[in-house]
């Protein structure tokens, strides 16, 4: 990690209290220099921007809090893929970060400094040509799973639920049909999207067809005999679809979803009731994950959040 990208706590307060403004100004610059941008996508396209402007600077936090630089860079090269596949040359990503450079060097003078590095950092490596991420190497992949997502996205749901039950009655396991054909097929999905090959239309109605699938075929798999470990899932957005049952179907854990709608108060005793009132840290697991929410990252709130639930979390089972 690197002390240059990392920010003081009061210059972290300030960045949330600007947020808005810096939003507000780099569409309004971006509109000036990409008039013919805007003007083919129209209200639509604005509001594209906003929201991936919003994103951008949810991802610079974190640097700006830990020093580490390379997700906001991993975020930018994703991002450069996903418009330059839809017309809108990098250029356009490039002016956003100068002119939040400008705006934020305005508002906060010489305490912009790690703001600027993080922001200028990340132009450096855009013009350098890094890659866009790729999605990881998902568990080998059954002779489903490429027909599978190929009938999810042309709303063919007899074909593509054909396929995942008989993958479910050759395997009669629920966990190996979601990682073995479900997983690899939604990366497909993902990464056809990414690359403007599928609409966001086709993506929606592939991951409903997957959803529904498993939350109807949960009530028929058979679980594992519970081997006394528990496990903890902490989300801070609704999900469809508890990832715990799929830990005590395939390992017999018995397990508990701490979702966003629990208050951070709740969570440190929902842990220590999962874990069992005689139940040892050696035997009970936390796992949290942090997607990110279009409503939540307009409001820049998950990372804070899901911090501080973590370290109620440990400090309570340090006491146990």
């Amino acid at each position: 990690m690197s002390n240059l990208f990392r920010a003081d706590e009061d210059v972290l307060v300030r960045y949330r209290e600007l947020r808005p403004d810096a939003i507000r100004y780099s569409i309004e610059t971006s509109e000036e220099a990409f008039p013919e941008i805007y003007a083919r996508f129209g209200e639509t396209g604005r509001d594209a921007c906003v929201q991936e402007l919003s994103l951008e600077l949810d991802f610079l936090r974190p640097t700006l809090e830990s020093g580490d630089i390379s997700p906001f860079i991993t975020y930018l090269a994703w991002l450069v893929q996903v418009l330059t596949s839809r017309g809108v040359p990098m250029q356009v990503v490039t002016r956003s970060l100068d002119d939040l450079g400008v705006f934020f060097e305005t508002k906060l003078g010489v305490q912009a400094t790690p703001i600027i590095a993080a922001l200028s950092s990340g132009k450096d490596a855009l013009s350098s040509g890094i890659a866009a991420p790729v999605i990881g190497a998902s568990p080998s992949r059954w002779k489903e799973a490429e027909f599978y997502s190929e009938a999810a996205l042309l709303g063919k749901q007899d074909d593509a639920i054909a396929l995942l039950e008989d993958a479910f009655t050759r395997a009669d396991s629920l966990p190996l049909v979601a990682v073995h054909v479900i997983q690899p097929a939604m990366y497909d999905v993902g990464r056809l999207w990414q690359e403007n090959r599928v609409s966001v239309a086709q993506e929606h109605l592939a991951t409903a067809t997957s959803e529904s699938w498993l939350a109807q075929s949960m009530a028929r798999a058979k679980a594992a005999p519970d081997n006394g470990k528990r496990a903890v899932f902490a989300s801070l957005v609704r999900i469809p679809t508890h990832p715990g049952h799929l830990f005590q179907l395939d390992g017999g854990h018995r397990s508990d979803l701490m979702a966003a709608t629990i208050p951070n108060r709740s969570r440190p005793p929902r842990v220590l009731r999962a874990g069992g009132r005689e139940g040892r840290s050696s035997r009970r697991s936390v796992f949290t994950w942090c997607p990110i929410p279009p409503s939540q990252s307009m409001e820049g709130t998950w990372m804070p959040t899901e911090r501080l639930s973590m370290r109620r979390i440990r400090h309570v089972l340090q006491l146990h």
